[in-house]
């Protein structure tokens, strides 16, 4: 069978060593399966805002497996007319594109965008193709949250043709999947349906490349540089520094607890976004905390690999439930210390493998980090219980390998049908 992938926003493999993320792990299992696989991209890479190609452009990453580069124009914020401009440029490349194409045995396309999982729609409605949306995020509902609460009504008003899209592409929908149950029920509720045996939750768990112990060691000497000291306690984060993490809370519980003599506890940050700037500021002077940057997939292991606390630091209306980090941590045999409410906490509390504190307090913060400093037996157990949860629960070898069984099965009953 044909699958053709859409999505917006994952590194691929022209990138460079780029980590896998969702569609990197679905594409490698489809053709590990014998299918052929066509992602869709865009030629704008999200995370460096910068272009891979000045055109669209056909790259072949194995005899199964190519990747259709969409032209479009770019964006500086993640937050913005540009990207919604950028994202309607690209639904109407990929209507243009798809009809030289053969048509595929089955679509995925995820939500964000909306403009282009609404052209798979329609797309698979000419060509009677099922087509499947995948829930990776609450769209147009993170920038509506991105505004003050008191102008809303105005947000509302003007994200309303982007709601209805949302309806309609959920509505149309032959299946609605999701990363995590409150993001399915948001698309449930949108379609204005129950959940069917077609619909699923399909988490996004993680896969850790192998690496040498000789890059191992290299990396974790280069750490040393930054004065990263491995011989103690490490509290990590790695993500963006954007308007939904909350990096300054982790400042400001880094500077209570080396202002309280706590100066045992360092925090490792790997990342980039408009926010480094002003962590920056904050953080000038606090020898307890490292900025590193973007760093590749083997230095974010040799980060890991020395730290004992993954932080997952999100503000306190962030949409997220179920996102890539804490899967990332419990591989690594993190204790995990979270800000979120919801489906996170409760799997911490399941698993007790980790703390959840208030989003925005530092004082909160510093005393669920104390509290683990203190008890070094139930950091060590929180860590082992988030690895044997990862193991059974959340390895993606064994999600999508459920995901390529749900797709299989789901296209035999659409071709029976017919």
């Amino acid at each position: 069978m044909q699958f053709w992938l859409l999505h917006i926003g994952e590194d691929l493999p022209v990138d460079g060593p780029a980590r896998r993320f969702r569609y990197s792990y679905l594409a490698q299992a489809l053709q590990e399966k014998g299918h052929q696989v066509m992602r869709w991209a865009p030629t704008f890479r999200h995370i460096s805002k910068s272009h891979r190609f000045s055109n669209d452009a056909r790259i072949a990453v194995t005899e199964n497996y190519s990747i259709q580069f969409v032209h479009s124009p770019g964006y500086r914020r993640n937050v913005g007319i540009e990207r919604l401009h950028t994202y309607r440029v690209l639904a109407r490349r990929f209507r243009d594109l798809a009809e030289q194409e053969t048509p595929p045995d089955v679509i995925v396309a995820a939500i964000p965008s909306l403009e282009w999982a609404e052209a798979a729609i329609d797309y698979g409605q000419r060509h009677q193709i099922p087509v499947i949306i995948d829930i990776r995020d609450l769209w147009p509902d993170v920038f509506l949250n991105a505004l003050p609460k008191t102008v809303h009504p105005i947000g509302q008003y003007l994200l309303a043709p982007y709601y209805r899209i949302a309806q309609r592409v959920c509505r149309k929908a032959t299946a609605l999947i999701a990363v995590s149950q409150s993001y399915l029920n948001w698309g449930l509720k949108l379609a204005g349906r129950d959940q069917e045996t077609r619909d699923m939750v399909l988490p996004l768990g993680f896969e850790s490349d192998p690496m040498s112990e000789e890059v191992l060691k290299k990396n974790v000497a280069e750490l040393r540089k930054y004065g990263v000291d491995p011989s103690q306690p490490i509290s990590m984060f790695a993500g963006l520094f954007e308007r939904s993490y909350d990096l300054e809370t982790v400042v400001e519980a880094a500077r209570r607890m080396n202002e309280v003599g706590r100066t045992d506890m360092q925090f490792v940050l790997c990342g980039d976004g408009g926010k480094m700037p002003m962590i920056r500021r904050r953080a000038k002077g606090l020898r307890n905390v490292h900025l590193l940057g973007w760093v590749d997939a083997a230095m974010l292991q040799a980060v890991a690999s020395i730290s004992t606390i993954g932080l997952c630091a999100y503000a306190s209306d962030a949409l997220q439930s179920l996102p890539n980090k804490p899967f990332e941590y419990m591989a690594a045999r993190l204790a995990i210390v979270s800000s979120l409410r919801g489906e996170l906490d409760a799997l911490l509390n399941q698993h007790q493998c980790g703390l959840t504190y208030r989003a925005g307090d530092a004082a909160s913060l510093a005393n669920c980090l104390t509290e683990l400093l203190d008890h070094p037996i139930q950091l060590r157990a929180m860590g082992a219980n988030a690895y044997q949860a990862w193991s059974r629960d959340y390895r993606s070898q064994d999600i999508y390998a459920r995901f390529v069984g749900y797709l299989e099965s789901l296209t035999c009953a659409a071709t029976q049908a017919a």
